[in-house]
C-alpha cells in the first residue's frame, strides 16, 4: 500500500517530473524539470561558476570554475555563503552554509529552443553585503512570465567578500568579483540552454542594487551586460561604498587576536591568522567590529575604491569612457515608504 501511494503522490503533486541533461563549455549537467502554474520550468540548481575561494584562495581574486570529467547534479539548491543567520530571510538555511558558495541556479521555461534563443536576467540578491542568498528566489514564474531564462547567484558576503585592509594585501571587493565571474560563466555557457549571451539583463535590489552600479562603472565588464534594473540602490548612493574599511579591518583582527603583539598591525600577519580561525569565530568578530546601530547611514562593510574593480569613486567613474555605464539601458525604482523601517 505504502509503494502505492508513494506512486500517486507522483501525480498528484507534480513537483519534479523528470531529468534534463544538457551538455555545456564547463561540462555536462543534470538538471530537472518541474511544473510551476501547469508548465514546464527546467531547474539547474547548484551549479558552481567559480573555483571555491578556500585555502589559498580565501580573500583572493575569484578564480573560473574548472571544467568537470562526471555529470553534475544539479537538481536540489547548494550551500549558501556563510553568514550570520537573520530572521527575515527564510531562504538561509544553517546547515547549509559553506565557504565552497559560488553556486548559481537556472530557470529555463517549457523547454531549450536553440534556434530562437531567449534573453537572460541575472539577479543579484540584496542583505547590506552580509546575508543572503540566490537560493531564496525562485526564478520560475518569471521565466514563465517574460519568456525569459532567469539566474540567481550566490556571492561571498561579510568579511569573506568584502573586508578590505585598503592596500594589495587585503583590497577587498571579492563579491563583486564573485559576481562578475558569475556573469561571464553565464556569457560563455548560457547558449547551451537556449539563452542569449549578447542579451543579458543584470538586475538586483538593496545591496545587490548597490552591486550593480558598482558593475556599471568598472572597466573590466565593458561587454559583459546589455541592460539593468536597480531596485532600491545606486552607485552614488551615500551608502553605496564603504569609507572607512582600515578601522573595520584592524578592529576585526583584534577580536580574533590577529593583531601582532610585537609589531602591532600588519595586514600579512592579520590575513594568515584569518585565514586559520573558526567561521563562528570570525563572524562573532566581525559583528563586534560592526558596532552599528539600527539605520546604518554610514556603510562599514562593502565595496571600496580599490583601484582595480573600482579606480574612482562613483561619481567620478561616471564621465569615464571605459566602463558600461554610458552603454546600456537603464531602469531605477523604488518602493513606497524606502528606508522606513516602521
Amino acid at each position: 500500500m505504502n509503494h502505492i501511494i508513494r506512486i500517486l503522490l507522483i501525480f498528484v503533486c507534480p513537483s519534479v517530473i523528470y531529468s534534463v541533461l544538457v551538455t555545456t563549455p564547463s561540462g555536462k549537467i543534470e538538471g530537472r524539470i518541474v511544473q510551476h502554474n501547469g508548465t514546464d520550468v527546467l531547474q539547474f540548481l547548484g551549479v558552481p561558476y567559480a573555483r571555491p575561494p578556500i585555502g589559498d584562495l580565501m580573500l583572493e581574486k575569484t578564480q573560473p570554475v574548472e571544467t568537470w570529467q562526471n555529470t553534475l547534479n544539479a537538481t536540489a539548491f547548494g550551500a549558501a555563503c556563510h553568514q550570520r543567520i537573520v530572521s527575515w530571510d527564510k531562504g538561509v538555511d544553517k546547515r547549509k552554509m559553506s565557504l565552497d558558495c559560488l553556486l548559481l541556479n537556472i530557470f529555463v521555461p517549457k523547454k531549450i529552443t536553440t534556434n530562437s534563443p531567449r534573453a537572460v536576467m541575472l539577479f543579484i540578491h540584496g542583505g547590506s553585503y552580509m546575508h543572503g542568498t540566490g537560493n531564496s528566489f525562485d526564478g520560475s514564474l518569471l521565466a514563465i512570465t517574460g519568456d525569459v531564462i532567469i539566474v540567481s547567484i550566490n556571492y561571498r558576503l561579510d568579511v569573506f567578500g568584502f573586508m578590505s585592509t585598503g592596500d594589495d594585501v587585503i583590497p577587498g571587493n571579492y563579491g563583486l568579483w564573485d559576481q562578475r565571474q558569475a556573469i561571464l560563466w553565464v556569457k560563455a555557457n548560457i547558449a547551451s540552454f537556449g539563452g542569449d549571451g549578447s542579451k543579458i539583463t543584470i538586475f538586483g535590489e538593496s545591496a545587490g542594487s548597490y552591486s550593480i552600479g558598482m558593475h556599471m562603472i568598472s572597466p573590466h565588464n565593458a561587454g559583459l551586460f546589455q541592460r539593468v534594473i536597480s531596485e532600491s540602490g545606486i552607485a552614488v548612493s551615500p551608502i553605496g561604498l564603504t569609507y572607512d574599511a582600515l578601522s573595520y579591518a584592524k578592529s576585526v583582527s583584534n577580536s580574533l587576536n590577529c593583531t601582532n603583539a610585537t609589531v602591532g598591525w600588519n595586514p600579512s600577519f592579520f590575513k594568515n591568522c584569518f585565514k586559520n580561525r573558526t567561521i563562528s569565530d570570525v563572524l562573532h568578530a566581525s559583528l563586534n567590529a560592526a558596532n552599528f546601530g539600527f539605520l546604518v547611514y554610514r556603510r562599514v562593510i562593502g565595496p571600496v575604491v580599490d583601484g582595480d574593480f573600482l579606480v574612482g569613486t562613483p561619481l567620478q567613474s561616471l564621465d569615464r569612457d571605459d566602463v558600461p555605464f554610458k552603454n546600456v539601458d537603464l531602469m531605477v525604482g523604488t518602493n513606497s515608504a524606502e528606508g522606513d523601517y516602521s
